[in-house]
């Protein structure tokens, strides 16, 4: 009798410990490695634009493993001030929370059985931010995973918004072409840093002036504008001497952010009687 109560005892333990290591969402062989995590953690940098309305941010959430998911997982996300708070304390940074109306989240996303990572809505509205966005962050936390435990490292994102600055000292090298009405080429001059050098400031939103065109010497009559639009596009305006700027065809502008650098492709029309000749301008600026 006893021996059969001792094998109806390691029995029964066996059925419950391999109840308890049964999770409903992740295959056996991930159990020791899967982690509902997000993707990105820590203090990230998270660029937007300086325009009115929403802005989306990439955000996703994802079961770490090899395999999907064996049904779908619900998941709560939610704005941690708490977080926030903690960071500051422990790098003495005094970032603000990102006013509730600034910003948009889902705070409930569901994983579908069969995958294992899906996109997390979130967007941010800078129009109605108090100084500089830069000083705000948008803490994200996962707040539930059901069974499925949250990753340490990934578990929080914290988004310090950061917005292109196109401010500042450019090293300026390129050419001015002069052209007659024919097409004929009467004069071409290269230019080199450092004696070209421009500044260039923000007028309003996404307008800058640039302090001189080309390598001519700042006139009184110059007024050179661009705006940086949202693909980093850019359009040139002004005039010079009372000449309109112009784009040159099939020769964009642009400004590349991760090297900090202009380009502008621009051209000025002078009438001279029955005729006129053109001013071609091609830069690189590169902020210093």
């Amino acid at each position: 009798m006893k021996f059969f109560i001792t094998i109806l005892f390691w029995a029964f333990a066996v059925v419950f410990l391999t109840a308890c290591s049964k999770n409903e969402y992740i295959p056996r062989s991930e159990k020791e490695s899967a982690y509902a995590m997000l993707s990105k953690g820590g203090l990230e940098l998270a660029t937007v634009n300086d325009i009115a309305g929403f802005q989306e941010i990439p955000l996703a959430v994802t079961v770490s493993m090899a395999k999907e998911l064996k049904k779908d997982l619900a998941i709560t996300i939610g704005l941690d001030e708490a977080a926030l708070t903690e960071y500051n304390t422990r790098y003495l940074t005094e970032y603000k929370m990102i006013p509730a109306g600034a910003v948009q989240l889902a705070t409930s996303v569901t994983i579908p059985g069969g995958v294992s990572t899906i996109n997390v809505p979130l967007s941010v509205n800078i129009a109605g931010l108090t100084g500089d966005p830069r000083d705000y962050v948008i803490p994200v936390s996962i707040r539930d995973a059901k069974s499925v435990p949250i990753d340490k490292n990934y578990g929080t994102v914290l988004y310090r918004l950061n917005r292109p600055d196109y401010t500042g000292n450019f090293a300026a090298s390129g050419s001015r072409k002069a052209l007659q009405a024919d097409g004929t080429v009467f004069l071409e001059q290269v230019y080199e840093p450092s004696a070209n050098d421009k500044t260039i400031t923000r007028v309003e939103r996404n307008t800058y002036s640039i302090s001189k065109v080309s390598n001519l010497a700042v006139q009184a009559t110059q007024v050179f504008k661009i705006e940086i639009l949202d693909d980093n596009s850019v359009t040139v305006t002004g005039t010079y001497g009372g000449f309109s700027f112009l784009q040159i065809p099939n020769e964009p502008s642009y400004f590349v952010p991760g090297e900090k650098k202009l380009v502008l492709n621009y051209y000025y029309v002078i009438p001279a009687g029955n005729t006129y000749s053109t001013r071609e301008m091609r830069e690189v600026l590169i902020k210093k």
